[in-house]
């Protein structure tokens, strides 16, 4: 399953909550992001969730961080299993950062899933 965030949802998302616009990291985790990983693991972990940045102008860091970090607090998604299925792809070099930004904010929801003891 692939998703590119800037022809299905935005190319310039930003924000943590809804409150901040239209294109935040909550409604991009809720709506997109999260019903697919659900799909992709209840079929067994055999399918890959693909994000795919061509097109994405630009990602704040707020955005990032509910999208991807808070992942972690779903209780419905095993955090570790839906990292094994989760693959974030490029094909614009000036994509890189935004690659390794959403690569920190996983490990960062990580960290944080640990520290909680769940």
């Amino acid at each position: 399953m692939k998703i590119n965030i800037a022809n299905e949802f935005s190319p310039t998302p930003a924000g943590r909550y809804p409150s901040d616009g239209p294109y935040s990291g909550q409604r991009f985790r809720e709506e997109i992001l999260a019903p697919a990983l659900k799909m992709a693991l209840a079929k067994g972990g055999g399918e890959r969730v693909v994000i795919d940045l061509d097109g994405s102008l630009f990602f704040s860091a707020a955005f990032l961080g509910e999208a991807f970090a808070a992942l972690a607090r779903d209780p419905e998604i095993p955090y570790d299993e839906a990292l094994g299925i989760l693959d974030i792809k490029f094909t614009d070099q000036n994509q890189k950062f935004h690659h390794d930004a959403i690569h920190w904010a996983l490990q960062r929801g990580k960290t944080e899933l640990s520290a909680s003891g769940s």
